[in-house]
Parts: C-alpha cells; structure tokens; sequence
C-alpha cells in the first residue's frame, strides 16, 4: 500500500470531486434550510459540500465503523448511523449505537433529497437489497423527491477491455461473476471485489421503484496519456426524481 497518490491519480480524483460538487451546487441553492432534509447514504467520511454546509439538514448513514472518528458534526441538523443499506433498517438502539450515543434511526423523517455517492452499488450485496432500501425511502420520501446517484458504468469501463493495469500497481477488473475485482495502490491492502452497476441496470432498477431518470452527468477527456481517463469517462451522476 502507497501512502501518496501519482499525478496521474490525483488528477483523477479532483476531476471526480469537481463533477460532485457542481452537481451538489445546484441542489444547495435550492435547498430550503428550514424544511428540507437530506439523506446522504453510505455517507463516508462526512466530505461533500453538503455535509460542510452548516445550515443544511442532512442525516448520513453509512456502514463503515472507521467513519465514526470522523463524525464532528455536532450540530442538531446533522446526523449518523450505522446502518448497511442493503438490509432491513434497524430503528432501536443496537449496542454500537448505545456506546457512541447515537439515536436510533427515525422512521416518520421525510427527505427532499438523497445522495448515495460511490456507495449505491452496495444495495446489491444483498438479492434482496434493492427491496429493502426502497421499502424504507419510499415511507421517507414524497413525489418531487430527488435521487442523485454516482457511480461507474460498467458497460464503460469494460466496454474494450476486462482488465486495467495502471503504473503505479492498482488495476481494475470484470469478474466472470460480473464482478467489480479492483486494487487502489493508494488504500489498499489487498484486492476489493464488489457489485458493479451500468446506465442501464441502475435505470431500470429505479424505474421499477417508481423513481424517474431526469439528468445524466459524465466527465469528458481530460488529459493525454493519463490511463486513469478510462475510469473517468464511465464516472458518472444521475439524478432521479419520484413520481
């Protein structure tokens, strides 16, 4: 494991944040601090310009217990809970929620706004994830809701090749499974597997959820021979809103 990133990688992430944080602008502006709620899933480690925005209300839930040091939102308009997104949500206190003080999921909030940022591939660890996540956002949500979603389109990523080796060690490869097998030289120890999602199956899994796709953001070449464009040309956001 690297402790720095290259050059080459760090354009790639700041062109990934850059696209983010345009997008999030826009529904900043429009957020109303007195009555609109966000809920940020698997939240991470609290960084967007939401989370860094004090007069917006925005609950994050994530499943990672190494985000828990990092949670310095102290403000009553700010809240966390572990929670794996693809199972049945747990609204009673567990111990782990006991220990660090937290409340117990609500079950009667209502969200103007969701954001699942790199994480919305998580749902589909579980067959039954989609199910079950739907079935707690649609008793939380209202028609007019809003759904932004950032992933990496598989059918993009893989589209010439199975396998993307870059120099500094981390690759990126589809499984057989259709599996996303991936090493990040820069975070890992060892290789990730995990779901990877295209356009088209995210599509069609909202669509079945009632949700709509209204607009698609996807990042463009942005420098010559930097190999990681492969990864930044399948980046891409979706906003969906609710019938």
């Amino acid at each position: 494991k690297q402790k720095v990133y290259d050059s080459n990688i760090q354009d790639f992430i700041t062109k990934c944040k850059e696209l983010t944080n345009q997008v999030l602008l826009t529904f900043e502006r429009q957020i109303n601090y007195q009555k609109d709620r966000v809920l940020d899933l698997g939240c991470g480690y609290f960084n967007n310009i939401l989370w860094k925005n004090p007069n917006i209300m925005i609950d994050g839930v994530d499943i990672d217990l190494k985000t828990i040091p990092y949670n310095n939102n102290n403000n009553n308009n700010k809240k966390f809970w572990i929670q794996d997104i693809s199972q049945p949500w747990n609204h009673t206190l567990d111990n782990i929620a006991k220990y660090y003080q937290y409340d117990s999921i609500e079950s009667d909030t209502q969200y103007k706004l969701i954001t699942s940022l790199m994480s919305f591939h998580n749902v589909f660890r579980d067959s039954e994830g989609l199910t079950n996540l739907f079935t707690e956002l649609n008793q939380k949500t209202n028609s007019g809701s809003q759904m932004v979603i950032s992933f990496l389109d598989k059918d993009i990523l893989f589209n010439d090749n199975q396998t993307h080796r870059f120099p500094d060690g981390s690759f990126m490869s589809l499984t057989p499974e259709k599996e996303l097998l991936y090493y990040y030289s820069w975070q890992h120890i060892k290789p990730i597997k995990e779901p990877i999602l295209s356009l088209a199956e995210i599509t069609d899994k909202l669509s079945s959820q009632k949700w709509n796709l209204q607009e698609k953001f996807r990042g463009k070449k942005f420098k010559e021979g930097n190999m990681w464009n492969v990864v930044w040309s399948s980046f891409t956001i979706l906003i969906f809103t609710k019938n």
